[in-house]
């Protein structure tokens, strides 16, 4: 192939290329557009746990902002409510009890103790004992509540320290010392990561962690953004997002928003924990996208957002500088 490649000229080449560029968005556009089909509940699938959990966390979380409301509504969202209790009850029902039904029954048990005069409510009131008299709430989730609360005092005294400083050493590291990390260290980073924001709190990430260095090389090898020190490598994280907890056409790049959000979210906590580590984009064709799908194997719903080298920092370590833009090329103020 190599040698027939040799023999056309160089024009001809390029003028294939380019003609071939269409065909090659639109196969990846059909590509991204079936998945998201049939991985999110656009159109089916609320029956099936994952699709189930995304649309109770909808209806929970919309209460708990509206309970959140300097001065909520009394007795509000009572179409959300009656739809939230019926969710959890197909939910138990098929799959049982787990942390979804949990927090779900949080929010409603703190809604109907801020209603609990309403007569409006009564039957739903009823309707939410039964549901929960039949359901063991775990030890960890017993006094758990939708609203919490600080004290600006105490907030602000959780900030003293020198936040500047510490975002600014933050680097892309390529270099690593070869020490292991530990996989406390690593759930422990990724669990802090887990505070970033998500659409309606549906925290639909999922990381794939690789310490096969046979399967990191082949890894690093399709993505080919790591030339140079994918030998350094030997822990290799895959941020993904599971498409199914998607529901709406207008989330279709949805997972690309919380993704990214999340991924920053975890360079930072890995920083923070003392690691090196750099992002390596994932922009690649569908034929790389599905071969690292074979490799690993990630789970067809689970769109992946970027890899992320991980290590221990040697003694020196060199980085990149990479300045930043003027803020006034960024920021535009408008009146």
């Amino acid at each position: 192939m190599e040698f027939i490649k040799s023999l056309v000229p160089r024009p001809i080449k390029e003028l294939i290329f380019r003609s071939l560029k269409p065909l090659a968005l639109v196969k990846a556009y059909f590509r991204d557009a079936r998945r998201f089909s049939r991985s999110s509940s656009v159109f089916s699938h609320r029956g099936r746990k994952e699709n189930l959990r995304s649309l109770i966390a909808i209806d929970y979380h919309r209460i708990e902002k509206g309970l959140a409301l300097p001065k909520p509504r009394k007795a509000f969202g009572i179409p959300v409510v009656t739809n939230l209790i019926i969710l959890i009850e197909n939910y138990y029902e098929s799959f049982g009890s787990d942390w979804t039904v949990q927090d779900a029954l949080a929010s409603l048990g703190d809604y109907f103790y801020r209603f609990q005069y309403e007569g409006s409510l009564r039957d739903l009131q009823d309707r939410f004992d039964r549901l929960k008299s039949k359901i063991e709430l775990s030890s960890e989730f017993e006094d758990q509540k939708a609203i919490g609360i600080f004290e600006k005092e105490e907030h602000l005294k959780k900030l003293e320290f020198n936040f500047s400083k510490f975002y600014q050493a933050r680097h892309s590291v390529r270099e690593f010392s070869g020490e292991k990390i530990s996989e406390d260290d690593l759930r422990e980073s990724i669990c802090l990561a887990m505070r970033a924001p998500s659409v309606c709190n549906r925290q639909p990430w999922k990381v794939y962690g690789l310490n096969d260095e046979a399967k990191i090389r082949q890894l690093c090898q399709i993505q080919g953004g790591s030339k140079g020190f994918a030998p350094e490598i030997n822990r290799l994280l895959a941020v993904c997002v599971d498409l199914s907890e998607f529901y709406l056409v207008g989330e279709r790049n949805e997972c690309y928003v919380d993704g990214g959000i999340f991924l920053q979210s975890l360079l930072i906590c890995l920083h923070a924990k003392g690691f090196g580590a750099c992002p390596l984009n994932w922009c690649v064709s569908t034929r790389v996208d599905d071969e690292a799908r074979r490799l690993l194997p990630i789970d067809d719903s689970h769109e992946i957002i970027a890899l992320v080298a991980v290590g221990c920092l040697k003694e020196v370590t060199k980085f990149a500088r990479s300045e930043r833009r003027p803020v006034e090329d960024v920021y535009l103020a408008v009146n």
